[in-house]
């Protein structure tokens, strides 16, 4: 008997064949997913190996081990999707005067998949994001004593940001997209090709934007 003929027949065995076809599919998501997470994860701990061996004390970063906030950390320990995963940095010295306020230099991907850094504000009283356009005349006045006004450009809660290409404009290909899974993401599935594109990425980040920091000796409130 033709397999064609055997599927009209509309027997049980074409239904069972669906269900495994459909076990089968839901395998395959899942592992995928786990696979994107993984990715991510790894990207992201090549970024952290890099932070660590130049800008964290130069620049003054500090990561908080007890404060991970949207942390890739928190994402791969307890798979939680819902946010995106990335590193923060307090940026020691920045001192400022409203309540549980401070800036925080970091690299995450982004609601639609990409690879992005900046400095952002955020209460860590509250545990909430600080809407940096609608900070006041005096409060902008407060971020330019550590931060040159030249790239201050709110969004959200950014400071300034940029793409891992040092961009901002919508051609992008050349950006990482874990979403999509584009050319560059899987480029990243290589560790060797990995650890050399977060070399060249976080340079460009210093080259953006921790070199706009006020130096962290000079950095004072006064």
């Amino acid at each position: 008997m033709k397999i064609c003929d055997w599927l009209k027949k509309g027997s049980e065995i074409p239904i069972q064949v669906g269900q495994y076809t459909e076990t089968i599919r839901s395998f395959l998501s899942g592992a995928g997913m786990q696979a994107e997470e993984e990715q991510i994860c790894n990207v992201l701990e090549a970024f952290r190996r890099e932070t660590e061996q130049s800008a964290a004390k130069h620049r003054g970063l500090l990561e908080d081990p007890e404060f991970f906030y949207h942390s890739y950390q928190d994402w791969k320990n307890e798979s939680l999707t819902a946010f995106c995963p990335g590193l923060n940095y307090h940026v020691k010295g920045v001192v400022l005067p409203q309540p549980g306020r401070q800036m925080w230099f970091r690299i995450e991907v982004s609601d639609d998949g990409h690879l992005v850094a900046g400095f952002c504000l955020m209460n860590v009283e509250n545990r909430e994001k600080v809407d940096t356009a609608a900070l006041t005349a005096n409060e902008m006045k407060d971020l330019r004593r550590f931060l040159d006004p030249l790239i201050i450009l709110p969004n959200n809660w950014w400071i300034v940001w940029r793409f891992s290409n040092g961009k901002q404009d919508a051609s992008r290909d050349d950006v990482p997209n874990f979403n999509a899974m584009n050319r560059c993401a899987m480029h990243l599935l290589d560790e060797e090709k990995r650890t050399k594109f977060a070399q060249e990425a976080f340079q460009i980040f210093e080259d953006q934007l921790l070199g706009y920091l006020k130096p962290f000796s000079e950095r004072s409130c006064d």
